[in-house]
């Protein structure tokens, strides 16, 4: 639980141990939702959320000195890593495999989320398909210590899968977003009896129109009756000092239990106040790559999927200056490619020359142990094309195939890969 009292007396600089994630699909594209504790996500060193509105300097002659510049659309890129946390729900009807926030960023790469229950095999799953063009955006919320970030209007753009024999499982996220709001703290000491909090001088620019706010007791951990957890209010208007309120669905509000008159209140950025997550990675110890055309026995050394989903971003309409519209249109090819690396060895000579006669391999992963829980992904059909073979000065001689194609088995079979949870 964070003592929000305490950190907005704290001459410390923000810590990057403190940043948490949540992620949340939204209702309307582009507009804000609140994240609930069930949110929230586990995320590896680095994400970043990265918004920009870059200038140029006017072209304007008025002598050798520049004195004005032109403005640009602003833009919104965001990144960040996971690792395939995993919980056994075997018969639980296939949803609590993996946490709603990592769903959400699956069906955002994919399109379409299938809930399998009594399948071929005897496990209930998540299944995950192209053959629907992926229709959703999800507001995404890095929330550190003493400011927040919070963007809306996100979707994936990229995902790298990558399987090591000698290192962690990992996905690593990317995408857009229409814009992003930086939202710090802010103390009150008067009594907020109407619409809008009154925050010390010089801290109205914590906070920035739209973004979501929540009002935190003299305790520093309590929360306001106002802003119970699980709500937020919402930033109309800020004047000086004095931020205006409304409900996430626009209305204005009547503060009840705002009144830092006597002892001060805190208006602070909006978060869940005790995030739960699968915390259960699947690492890669325990797993299998099957790859047509050769025996089980071979020693494959990594393996690594790239998806792709190469959206247009509708970042050309007039009067605006972010991503405006649907946001992104699905307007070019999902791609997924693979790259793997193996031994050289007797078998692989024949391999070797069915790919240079452009034979397709087909490609069954498992991340885990098929009793229990694991990843599996299915790519029925990949055209590798012809890798070169170093020999090093010692050692054994690996043969890396990159750049392969998945495709699909027939037309509109949309199955060039199919990933799954059970």
């Amino acid at each position: 639980m964070k003592d929000y009292a305490n950190i907005w007396g704290s001459s410390n600089d923000s810590s990057a141990l403190e940043q948490k994630w949540y992620l949340k699909a939204e209702s309307s594209r582009g507009s804000f939702v609140v994240p609930l504790n069930t949110d929230f996500f586990y995320a590896l060193a680095g994400g970043n959320l990265e918004f920009a509105q870059g200038f140029e300097v006017s072209p304007h002659r008025s002598g050798r000195h520049a004195n004005n510049i032109i403005k640009q659309k602003k833009t919104l890129s965001w990144s960040l890593t996971t690792f395939f946390n995993i919980d056994e729900t075997l018969g639980a009807g296939g949803v609590g495999e993996i946490d709603q926030a990592i769903r959400t960023l699956f069906t955002s790469l994919m399109g379409r989320e299938f809930i399998r229950v009594a399948g071929p095999d005897p496990f209930d799953g998540l299944e995950y398909s192209a053959i629907t063009a992926p229709d959703l955006t999800f507001s995404m919320f890095s929330c550190v210590d003493k400011f927040a970030q919070q963007a809306r209007g996100c979707f994936v753009s990229d995902c790298e899968m990558t399987f090591p024999g000698d290192g962690q499982a990992q996905l690593a996220w990317s995408g857009m977003g229409k814009d992003a709001l930086t939202i710090g703290l802010g103390q009150s000491n008067a009594n907020n009896s109407g619409s809008t909090v009154t925050v010390e001088a010089g801290e109205g620019r914590q906070f920035k129109e739209d973004g979501l706010v929540m009002i935190i007791k003299t305790d520093g951990f309590t929360r306001s009756t106002d802003t119970p957890d699980g709500t937020a209010l919402v930033v109309s208007g800020i004047v000086g000092d004095v931020v205006s309120l409304v409900d996430i669905g626009g209305s204005p509000v009547v503060l009840a239990d705002s009144d830092g008159s006597v002892n001060p209140i805190y208006l602070v950025y909006y978060e869940p106040a005790a995030p739960a997550a699968i915390d259960n990675p699947v690492v890669g110890l325990r797993g299998s790559i099957t790859v047509g055309g050769l025996t089980a026995g071979n020693c494959i050394r990594n393996l690594t999927i790239s998806c792709a989903n190469n959206h247009e971003n509708v970042d050309y309409c007039y009067g605006h200056d972010t991503l405006s519209g649907p946001l992104f249109v699905p307007g070019d090819r999902f791609m997924a490619t693979i790259e793997m690396t193996l031994n050289m060895n007797k078998e692989m000579v024949g391999f070797y020359r069915d790919v240079e006669e452009f034979v397709t391999k087909s490609i069954d992963l498992e991340l885990g142990d098929n009793t229990g829980r694991f990843f599996k992904a299915l790519l029925p059909k990949v055209q590798f094309p012809l890798p070169s073979i170093p020999v090093p000065d010692s050692g054994s001689i690996p043969v890396s195939f990159s750049d392969g194609i998945a495709l699909q088995t027939s037309q509109d079979a949309a199955d060039e890969f199919a990933p799954s949870f059970r």
